[in-house]
């Protein structure tokens, strides 16, 4: 049943494309099938059969498989509004621990949620930060280095935003740490 002029990608599988679904998927609250696209396509590039740090589309190294960046941030929740210093996380699963990696033009670092705390810190450059959303708990202190620091809190739908008194730029090795309520 193959056409005699078949499409010339026809025999292609699109990575890029898996990941973008599997990404779309994960925001629309459907994780389980994201990850399961997501675990089909890692079999795939396994390290036995194929490369595992080329992901053959059109061609060796092709950039359409860099959506797979979607992932981290459909699962962590990350945005990021640089121009009024603004970070957010919302884990996509409820367990906990929860930790990621965040970056953005200035500084990159880690995320962490546990039930204990959550942390905001930074491993390279610098990060202003005006405001802080995290998902999933209801926050009530936050410190900069163990040295607690004014902020407003409003909770909203499970979350907290943390509006900081005074904007704060985090540097190399800082954590900005965030208390929620027992």
């Amino acid at each position: 049943g193959r056409p005699d002029l078949p499409f010339v990608y026809c025999d292609e599988v699109w990575s890029g494309i898996e990941y973008q679904v599997a990404g779309h998927l994960i925001y629309e609250g459907m994780v389980e099938e994201g990850l399961t696209i997501v675990k089909g396509l890692r079999a795939r590039y396994d390290g036995e059969r194929r490369n595992p740090w080329n992901e053959m589309e059109c061609g060796s190294n092709y950039a359409r498989s860099m959506a797979s960046w979607t992932l981290l941030l459909a699962l962590s929740g990350f945005t990021c509004d640089l121009t009024v210093g603004h970070i957010g996380f919302k884990p996509a699963t409820p367990d906990l621990p929860f930790r990621c990696f965040w970056s953005t033009g200035t500084g990159w670092g880690f995320y962490e949620q546990t039930a204990e705390r959550i942390t905001l810190h930074c491993d390279y450059g610098k990060q202003t930060v005006r405001t802080l959303r995290v998902g999933r708990a209801q926050v009530h202190t936050v410190a900069l280095n163990n040295a607690p620091i004014h902020a407003q809190f409003t909770h909203e739908g499970g979350d907290t935003l943390i509006a900081l008194q005074t904007p704060l730029t985090l540097h190399a090795g800082d954590s900005l740490v965030a208390t929620p309520e027992s």
